[in-house]
């Protein structure tokens, strides 16, 4: 722990958060901590892609007041799996000297991705028809230059979206999260049309349903995602066969529309399953396009400077290389700063062996 404090300090000199290994994992030690006020502060903030924790010191012990916090993102969890995510954190922590206790859940995001599902074949125009049962007041449709592809419906405690996933994934997320997407949610390939139906669920409506802690909230996932989308009294959302009458108040004649009970088994039927860690994204599928393009524009102008002409892959490698040389680039400094970069992404360890867990099967590469 002392060590981590020295490096803390030594980022709030540098003014930017420093590579560090905890664990066997790298993290990224940033100069300031999370959150505010005298007992919701956390001094110290780590981060690796994906996941964020906050850790602090009580002077007196206490259940009342946190001293440790963690998010791991949608990413992280199509990624490296979220219980692959919180495993390696309480790695983290342990090995730090300290022990989870207490893990109070604020919040769950819990999704159902169906691929070759084409919304716009019933689901969204029996949406704004108003074939739907929901508890929410108000609701917004996602529209473009294409139409709608999705809406959301906000309530006290549950915001519910459904949404075109492929063209958000495609539109808005990173290439790794892209491939991610493909192998483990998709079957190894890119659908035409894919949709995801996520709940976002907060604390309050947790606590209300006796989950309080993030092991009980793993063990009762299927109970979860039944409370969440059983259509039989007062549902949070459903779609039904026909327009529910909600100015006279009589949303009980319209039945559940057959299509979105099928979709609701398969939900449950999934959520009754082991929890499986996902593949680890093959980055060498990676294209990066857009960065491959800027760095080859950048070197094809600075060749096109210096007089250098550029025909081919080849001779942009060797102009590197020259270039390099002239301006007495050593290889300890590429090693230097690619080093940095990887701990930063957290495909150090990637690049050279596979780390822990399940998605360990395999040697040195």
């Amino acid at each position: 722990m002392c060590e981590l404090l020295a490096v803390q300090r030594r980022a709030i000199q540098k003014g930017e958060p420093i590579a560090f290994t905890i664990a066997g994992q790298d993290v990224m030690v940033h100069p300031g901590g999370i959150g505010r006020g005298k007992q919701a502060r956390m001094s110290i903030r780590i981060e690796w892609p994906g996941v964020r924790i906050g850790i602090s010191y009580r002077d007196t012990a206490s259940r009342q007041n946190a001293n440790f916090y963690m998010n791991v993102s949608g990413e992280a969890c199509v990624i490296a799996g979220a219980v692959e995510s919180r495993e390696r954190a309480h790695q983290v922590i342990r090995a730090l000297g300290g022990e989870v206790t207490d893990e109070w859940v604020k919040r769950i995001d819990i999704c159902v991705d169906i691929a070759d599902f084409d919304m716009q074949e019933w689901l969204v125009p029996a949406f704004v028809r108003g074939h739907f049962k929901s508890r929410a007041d108000d609701w917004t449709l996602y529209e473009g230059k294409e139409g709608v592809h999705g809406f959301s419906l906000p309530m006290r405690s549950v915001l519910v979206k459904v949404y075109d996933k492929v063209k958000e994934t495609y539109e808005k997320k990173p290439e790794l999260y892209q491939l991610a997407m493909k192998q483990n949610r998709w079957g190894g390939r890119v659908p035409n049309h894919a949709v995801r139906i996520e709940y976002e669920v907060r604390g309050d409506w947790l606590r209300s349903h006796g989950i309080r802690s993030a092991n009980v909230a793993i063990k009762c996932l299927p109970l979860i995602v039944y409370w969440l989308m059983q259509y039989d009294s007062r549902p949070l959302f459903c779609i039904t066969d026909r327009r529910v009458d909600r100015e006279n108040q009589h949303q009980a004649r319209a039945l559940v529309d057959p299509r979105w009970a099928q979709i609701v088994a398969t939900a449950q039927t999934l959520a009754g399953r082991p929890i499986e860690p996902p593949q680890r994204p093959d980055r060498s599928e990676l294209k990066l396009e857009r960065g491959s393009k800027t760095m080859f524009g950048f070197i094809t102008s600075l060749a096109a400077q210096c007089g250098i002409e550029i025909r081919s892959a080849r001779d942009a490698a060797e102009f590197v290389i020259e270039l390099a040389n002239r301006n007495q680039i050593s290889d300890a400094y590429f090693e230097a700063s690619w080093y940095k970069k990887a701990r930063k992404l957290d495909t150090y360890q990637e690049a050279t062996s596979f780390p822990f867990g399940k998605n360990a099967e395999g040697g040195a590469v």
